[in-house]
C-alpha cells in the first residue's frame, strides 16, 4: 500500500511520505492531501482523510486523533 501510494502521489507533487511512528503496526501520512494509512494489525488497516481542516488546526494532527479513535 505504501509504495503504491507513494508512486501515486509523485504525480501530484514532490512532497514525500511521512511515517507516524506510535500508531499501530505501522503507519504513514501523505501530508499534501492530509491521508493517514494506518495498518493496525496483519489483517485490518484503516485510511484517514481529513478534507477540511478547522482554523488553527493541522490535517496530520486530526487525522492521528481519528485514528486512535477508531483503535489504531
Amino acid at each position: 500500500a505504501r509504495s503504491s501510494t507513494a508512486a501515486t502521489m509523485k504525480a501530484f507533487s514532490s512532497v514525500p511520505l511521512e511515517d507516524v511512528p506510535g500508531l499501530g503496526k505501522a503507519a504513514f501520512l501523505a501530508p499534501n492531501i492530509n491521508q493517514l494509512n494506518v495498518f493496525i494489525d496483519d489483517a485490518r488497516m484503516i485510511v484517514v482523510t481529513v478534507e477540511k481542516v478547522p482554523d488553527g488546526a493541522q490535517g496530520k494532527d486530526l487525522a492521528v486523533a481519528l485514528a486512535k479513535k477508531a483503535g489504531a
